[in-house]
């Protein structure tokens, strides 16, 4: 919740110390839970190295030994660890060490079956489709991305995921789109977001500060964009 809400650096040590009582407490699938939150909070302070580290450490640390007849939710916990340490991966420029980690999240997903959301966690095969999404666009794989995040939203797999997963994947394209200036495809994006989980755009200043780049730069912008930018107060 500190991440969306702008303060990475108290996150950072809200997350940390999570860990420690996880840890403290003996219980891997917390633990891996935990450390997700934290590497989330790493890239998002554009600590790709340091994300990458702490994702790999604890998850090879607490691998299951016998992965078949592993818990669900110590599953779930370490392949979301394999996709936060792609995200890492992708921030870097590492294409190769990407794919890797991503194939190795699809060997744990056949495994989990269905996607799954234990202890604030979300991993299965559709959140890995969706990550392929969003490291496509970190890596500057502009068409790549767009093909797959656009199958992504055709699928009914997308559509069952609860709306924060699903606002949080759609935020991602949101940014990335911008960042490469694909102004129409970002646009679309923030929308559905809105949609899917309003509170995750609106109560987000990273969202709000998207929305006034997409009023700045879009010479005719969507109505759409200038309805959310009316209701929420920002100068159009």
């Amino acid at each position: 919740m500190l991440r969306k809400l702008g303060d990475p650096g108290l996150a950072w040590l809200a997350a940390d110390r999570a860990m420690t009582v996880c840890r403290d407490a003996d219980d891997d699938a917390l633990t891996l839970a935990a450390t997700g939150h934290l590497t989330r909070v790493l890239h998002t302070l554009g600590r790709h190295r340091h994300t990458v580290e702490v994702a790999l450490t604890v998850a090879h640390r607490l691998t299951p030994p016998d992965p078949l007849t592993a818990p669900p939710t110590h599953l779930t916990g370490y392949g979301n660890l394999l996709l936060q340490a792609a995200r890492g991966a992708a921030g870097r420029g590492d294409p190769v060490g990407v794919a890797d980690l991503l194939d190795q999240a699809d060997e744990v997903a056949t495994l989990v079956g269905d996607d799954r959301h234990d202890h604030g966690t979300s991993f299965g095969p559709t959140l890995v489709a969706l990550a392929r999404v969003v490291t496509a666009l970190d890596l500057d794989q502009h068409t790549t991305a767009v093909t797959r995040h656009r199958s992504a939203l055709d699928s009914t797999a997308f559509h069952r995921l609860p709306p924060e997963p699903r606002a949080a994947h759609l935020l991602d394209v949101t940014h990335g789109c911008v960042r490469l200036n694909d102004l129409p495809e970002a646009g679309r994006a923030l929308l559905l977001a809105d949609r899917a989980a309003p509170a995750e755009v609106r109560s987000r200043p990273a969202a709000r500060e998207t929305i006034r780049t997409l009023l700045r730069r879009c010479g005719k912008p969507h109505p759409g964009i200038v309805r959310l930018a009316e209701a929420l107060r920002i100068a159009v």
